[in-house]
């Protein structure tokens, strides 16, 4: 199997106390394989995903293009902005064709019994809904990796079993 990503003496520090928030983490993920990153809050967890993306600085990442998938924590949400889950997935497809977004968000939200949430404002979703849009969103462009931030933080018990 080949290596999807490889991490090498990952260091992260910030810049406020330039103390190392993240130290020496290197390890290579193949496919097929799955990777729990666990620690108390305030460790770097969620620094280290960030740095895989690409998101944060001193980052010595190797990994294929388009090849992630990324469900934050939480997202917050600016009240005044007014968009459907319909358009907020179809601002995070990688293609262009209208058609072919629209049968793959359907079927995103068929799959994951959500099909009732895409015509809602995303300002009205409540914390779950939220974090189920942003699972499918995660997953929309078929990723060979999947960044799992938290996944299950404010999902209710019955999407946990979906």
């Amino acid at each position: 199997m080949f290596e999807l990503l490889t991490i090498k003496n990952l260091e992260i520090s910030f810049n406020e106390t330039n103390e190392s928030v993240v130290k020496d983490v290197s390890f290579n993920l193949k496919k097929g394989e799955a990777i729990g990153i666990i620690g108390p809050n305030g460790s770097g967890k969620t620094t280290l995903l960030l740095s895989i993306l690409g998101i944060t600085l001193n980052t010595k990442t190797k990994k294929k293009e388009n090849a992630i998938g990324y469900l934050p924590q939480k997202l917050e949400i600016n009240k005044s902005l007014s968009i459907t889950v319909r358009d907020f997935l179809k601002l995070n497809i990688n293609t262009k064709n209208k058609e072919e977004k629209n049968k793959i968000i359907k079927e995103m939200l068929e799959f994951l019994h959500s099909e009732d949430l895409i015509d809602k404002q995303f300002i009205y979703l409540s914390r779950g809904q939220i974090q189920r849009i942003l699972f499918i969103a995660s997953l929309l462009n078929n990723p060979e990796i999947l960044l799992l931030d938290e996944p299950t933080t404010g999902a209710d018990p019955t999407a946990e079993e979906t």
